[in-house]
């Protein structure tokens, strides 16, 4: 979710210096960086900003701050996903189906599989990718 696939859609995550991903264990400090990206949300034409966390192999572990009001048409991953809402209020919709994701609430997205994303409240949303 943080690369678009939808032609002439921007990924909302500005550039960053390289970051070694080959550490055995590593904490992640979700409250620090969830702050850093919502106020870099603010500044992005998007409304929302993403940063990957951690990679290691076909895993990654990517945080996305999104503002209220945001929608994000349809897109994919390469991978299947787990989505956790760290704060707000998050919906998704694959086709016709539409889920309601509160604080505390996972969901998975199956690889590959086209969804939409709206926030009606500022969302920190924590995604696990396993590409396939």
């Amino acid at each position: 979710m943080t690369e678009s696939h939808v032609p002439g859609q921007t990924t909302a995550t500005q550039q960053r210096p390289a970051k070694n991903f080959d550490t055995a264990i590593e904490l992640l400090d979700l409250t620090a960086e969830g702050k850093q990206l919502m106020a870099e949300a603010v500044d992005n034409a998007s409304h929302r900003s993403a940063k990957t966390l951690s990679k290691t192999g076909p895993f990654s572990v990517v945080l996305m701050a999104v503002l209220s009001g945001t929608d994000i048409r349809d897109h994919s991953v390469h991978g299947a996903a787990v989505v956790q809402l760290i704060k707000g209020q998050a919906r998704f919709e694959i086709g016709e189906t539409a889920v309601d994701v509160a604080v505390g609430n996972a969901i998975t997205i199956a690889a590959g599989v086209e969804h939409r994303l709206s926030v009606p409240e500022d969302a920190l949303l924590l995604l696990m990718i396993a590409a396939s």
